[in-house]
């Protein structure tokens, strides 16, 4: 329970740093730690060999369902911020339409770590 309340911190750390779009630096390595702090709490729940530095998100089949569901969301906000936190474009209007994509998976992502029932697991298959 304690790492689930350090991922949530972080993810307060990751909203306050997307306030301010001139520092997209700051949001793309809080974001990454996020990520990472969220990998970790997903293996430690269910047995998995704990990640020590970020990597491709990958998963066996046999894994809950809330955690596969958690595990695609942090797929998701890994590729679509890949792009989106380069230096050069954190005030342009293209900026603006993709954080608030990914604003949308970090709502879900936090109803899933706040009690797991609250947020609609995904339907489109891994890859």
């Amino acid at each position: 329970m304690q790492l689930n309340q350090r991922c949530l911190r972080q993810l307060d750390t990751v909203r306050a740093a997307a306030r301010d779009p001139e520092a997209a630096y700051v949001l793309r390595t809080r974001l990454r730690r996020f990520i990472l702090a969220v990998l970790r709490l997903v293996a430690e729940d269910e047995g998995l060999g704990v990640p020590t530095l970020p990597g491709p998100i990958t998963y066996p089949d046999n894994i809950a369902r809330r955690s596969a569901a958690i595990l695609d969301i942090c797929r998701q906000v890994e590729h679509k911020t890949r792009s989106l936190c380069q230096r050069s474009e954190p005030l342009d209007h293209r900026w603006k339409v993709g954080w608030h994509a990914v604003e949308q998976d970090l709502e879900q992502l936090e109803r899933l770590l706040r009690d797991g029932s609250a947020a609609p697991l995904p339907t489109e298959p891994r890859s």
